[in-house]
């Protein structure tokens, strides 16, 4: 039998990450009560949202308190501390920070009662050098960054778990999300870190080769109802690629950003030597997604690119401080 989400109670770590808002949104609007855990402060486009409840603090901290889990069925595990360049410059305080804390909270699921799991991996990171496209679950798995690494232990911890104790899950490998509430100045995420360059008028760079590198983009909140349907699916167990289906390159990905922005805001690109940990191409085939959890992506990239660029241009670019 299927769970519907509004009869779950649920608890989402990073729940005022990029993927994480999106996803607190996407219950609130449902009508669920949804517990975030996070140490940072709530945003402001998740304040003052129904059924939303917010507590501060770091997770191992928060997780030692008796009422964390108390009545969860699904835990939303989104909470990360690095991405692929910081981890592979500090592995260890990665794992430590990721696979680590990840094994404590499943051991506290297990002894409180959860029922189920829902984990957004990568598929980004997580497949490595790929043999042909699309790629699919069954396709061999060796990552060349530390944020793979850990991500694939992460995956095969909640493999066990399931074996050894019934705890149900869903791993989600998504490609490359994109939407509004991410932050430009980090350095993951395309989209995101292409148009906070535009808007402040500073080169674009690519990363070696820009006709090489190649991604399906798709729109965050895909992802978020990806998650859901996963939280909600009779499946005690499952595996899915998410994905926008279409592979395309950073150059490309440039020009479509370029029709959005001249000549209000000219692009201007810089090359750069490419990285080891940069996978070169890959698309996911998303085909098992689309038969067991009926998800198919649903905003098209044109359609997504422009209602991101606007988001940034008309709420995001209010918010920096002029120099």
């Amino acid at each position: 039998m299927s769970f519907p989400i509004t009869t779950q109670r649920i608890l989402v770590t990073g729940g005022c990450g990029f993927i994480g808002a999106h996803l607190v949104r996407a219950l609130s609007d449902a009508g669920c009560h949804a517990i975030v855990f996070d140490r940072t402060p709530l945003p402001p486009w998740l304040r003052g949202l129904p059924g939303v409840e917010f507590r501060q603090g770091e997770l191992l901290d928060l997780l030692a308190t008796p009422e964390a889990l108390a009545n969860v069925d699904t835990v939303f595990h989104l909470a990360w501390a690095h991405i692929p360049e910081s981890a592979t410059q500090h592995p260890v305080g990665d794992i430590q920070s990721n696979l680590v804390g990840t094994v404590r909270l499943l051991q506290a699921c297990v002894e409180r009662g959860v029922r189920r799991v829902i984990f957004p991996s990568t598929g980004g990171a997580i497949y490595g050098p790929v043999d042909a496209l699309p790629v699919s679950e069954s396709h061999l798995t060796r990552p060349i960054s530390a944020y793979g690494v850990t991500k694939l232990a992460v995956e095969k911890y909640i493999q066990l778990y399931h074996h050894l104790h019934g705890l149900e899950y869903a791993i989600l490998r998504p490609s490359v999300p994109y939407g509004p509430y991410q932050d430009p100045f980090g350095r993951q995420g395309a989209v995101c870190v292409f148009i906070g360059d535009i808007l402040t008028g500073k080169p674009i760079t690519l990363w070696g080769d820009g006709d090489a590198i190649v991604r399906d983009f798709f729109h965050v909140s895909d992802l978020a109802r990806a998650l859901i349907l996963a939280a909600e699916s009779a499946q005690p167990a499952g595996l899915y690629n998410i994905g926008g289906g279409e592979g395309v390159s950073l150059l490309q990905l440039v020009e479509r950003l370029r029709h959005l922005a001249e000549p209000d805001f000219p692009v201007m690109i810089e090359q750069s030597e490419p990285r080891r940990f940069d996978v070169p191409r890959l698309v996911l085939n998303i085909n098992h997604a689309a038969e067991a959890l009926d998800w198919r992506p649903q905003i098209s990239l044109d359609e997504g690119l422009t209602q991101t660029w606007h988001w940034f241009r008309h709420t995001w670019l209010t918010t920096i401080p002029s120099s």
